[in-house]
């Protein structure tokens, strides 16, 4: 099957003659059913762009799942257009990030925080878009509600509010990340992982090692992928 994901590019201030090239080192989309149908599938980016003197690694991951409960393709949307999107906002951010370093503003993060509240749908795409624009938003004042949204008790929504702190790049999130990963339970705890990952540091790193070497690397799946893409990518 082939899938499409729409993506924009605006150059706002920078140059449009600028040679960004980005390239992509790795794009897989790995799935797993257990006996009981449920549908796990893992989305896993590594790529690289540059722009003159710059240049940053960019790995992108999500996991998401759902059971089958009438046909196969009940998993096609939440398992793999939705995740699709948010890995595409995901280097989005990143990239922004690595070689312009925009940023939205306060006024403007406060309106969006209020729209992302009202938005905020748990089990659907909607459960996970407003956290991954607050996080691209590259504004850290966003933190507090982006926390807010990743102590509620639906998986999706906590998940991507993890994942979109950790495009925020502030390594004094380590500890709080550490919190998520112990709250959270079996394969949730991946995403957290990847913000730890996103947010880099010694710690970070080390931290990610450690969990290499611990049961639940081998117990669940989206551990294991998260782990391995961000160590391979350092």
């Amino acid at each position: 099957m082939n899938y499409l994901v729409p993506v924009k590019v605006e150059y706002h201030n920078a140059d449009p003659n600028a040679d960004i090239t980005l390239t992509v080192k790795k794009y897989q989309i790995l799935n797993y059913v257990s006996f009981w149908g449920l549908c796990e599938f893992y989305h896993i980016f590594l790529g690289q762009v540059s722009m003159g003197d710059k240049t940053c690694v960019v790995p992108a991951y999500f996991f998401n799942s759902k059971y089958i409960i009438y046909t196969p393709y009940e998993v096609e949307k939440p398992c793999i257009s939705m995740p699709m999107t948010v890995v595409v906002k995901d280097i989005a951010a990143k990239i922004n990030r690595c070689l312009f370093n925009y940023s939205v503003s306060d006024d403007n993060v406060r309106k969006m925080e209020a729209a992302a509240a009202k938005e905020l749908v748990p089990e659907s795409e909607y459960g996970c878009f407003p956290s991954m624009d607050l996080g691209s938003t590259n504004n850290p004042l966003t933190m507090k509600q982006l926390q807010v949204f990743a102590s509620h008790e639906d998986s999706l929504v906590h998940n991507c509010a993890a994942t979109a702190i950790g495009l925020l790049g502030q390594q004094d999130q380590f500890d709080y990340l550490v919190m998520l990963y112990n709250q959270f339970t079996n394969n949730d705890k991946a995403m957290p992982l990847k913000a730890i990952g996103d947010i880099g540091g010694s710690k970070a790193i080390q931290f990610l090692k450690d969990i290499r070497n611990s049961d639940i690397y081998s117990d669940e799946n989206s551990v294991k992928y998260c782990v391995d893409l961000y160590l391979t990518g350092q």
